[in-house]
């Protein structure tokens, strides 16, 4: 029922934070900061519930949150600040609400998408403007 709730809240979080990242291309760490709340509330509660698992459930959340966060601010230093330090904050909720086994599941659906997502409009770039000099794969013969 917890989790239920927790998944709820993540994704009605994205939702408002991706909402904002495509008008404003920032994360307001506000929305950071009532999520990690939510999860730190819930976490609580489920440790309450949980009384001789709730190590497991508390190290789970940490661990993901180390793992989201330390990745993707390796990223950002390896880019020199290109990546956003909000996508670094937004991943290392994600980590807390996700755990440490998912949120390489999220890291890499996210790198799949955006890649999709990357040659579909390169495609629609090549073919719009019939750059066939700066698109030579995709050249018609």
């Amino acid at each position: 029922m917890i989790k239920s709730i927790s998944y709820l809240c993540m994704m009605t979080g994205l939702i408002l934070i991706a909402w904002i990242d495509g008008r404003k291309k920032m994360i307001p760490n506000k929305w950071l900061l009532m999520l990690l709340g939510t999860k730190v509330m819930l976490t609580i509660a489920e440790c309450m519930l949980c009384k001789g698992n709730w190590r497991s459930v508390c190290s789970d959340s940490i661990k993901g949150f180390v793992i989201g966060g330390g990745i993707l601010l390796l990223c950002y230093w390896m880019t020199a600040g290109r990546l956003g330090a909000g996508d670094v904050k937004l991943f290392a909720v994600l980590g807390l609400y996700l755990g440490s086994k998912k949120i390489y599941y999220a890291m890499f659906f996210s790198v799949l998408s955006f890649l999709i997502i990357f040659i579909f409009v390169l495609l629609l770039y090549c073919i719009w403007y019939n750059f066939i000099i700066f698109c030579p794969p995709f050249a018609r013969q």
